[in-house]
Parts: structure tokens; C-alpha cells; sequence
């Protein structure tokens, strides 16, 4: 788990992951959303991104959503759409 939004982006720098979730709120230190910085760089991971949201408003950043208070079974099945998928390519999951 990271503690930022800058060290995040650092950790998938680092390795690929497979899913991906993060608060809507989180932001880098210039101030950025964490997930317009991670798109920025890495749009493929959009089909990967679960973003944490305390309104029911889907944010059209991510594949998927989750509300507060976190529900175990919709983490669930986001974890199943997502490992159901055919893996990233190599290229995919570096971020490119």
C-alpha cells in the first residue's frame, strides 16, 4: 500500500499490478489528482483503476467504483472482472 499519491506512481514504476485502487481525492504533491497522473502516463491501466468515492457518482477516470463504506463483495467483483480479463501485455502493463 503506498502512503501518496507520488510514491504510487513510484511503486508501479517499479513492478506492474494487476488492479489498481486508489481514492479520487489523493493528490500529488503539485496538487494533481493522483488518477489524472497516473492516466496521464499510463491510460492503459484505466481498464485496471478502482477508484474509492464517498458519493454513488461513477468518476469516468476509472473501469470501476467503489462507495464508502467499502462493501467486500463489490471488491469482489471487481477483482473478478479484473482477473477474468485476458492478462496486459508486457508493453500494457509497464504502462505504455
Amino acid at each position: 500500500a503506498a502512503r501518496g499519491g507520488a510514491e504510487a506512481l513510484t511503486a508501479l514504476e517499479a513492478r506492474p499490478y494487476d488492479l489498481i485502487i486508489a481514492d479520487t481525492h489523493v493528490m500529488m504533491p503539485d496538487g494533481t489528482p493522483f488518477p489524472d497522473a497516473l492516466l496521464a502516463g499510463r491510460p492503459a491501466v484505466q481498464s485496471r483503476l478502482a477508484l474509492i468515492t464517498a458519493t454513488a457518482r461513477p468518476d469516468p477516470r476509472a473501469a470501476f467504483h467503489l462507495s464508502r463504506p467499502l462493501n467486500l463483495r463489490d471488491l469482489r467483483a471487481i477483482a473478478n472482472a479484473v482477473f477474468s480479463s485476458p492478462p496486459p501485455s508486457p508493453a500494457t502493463r509497464a504502462g505504455s
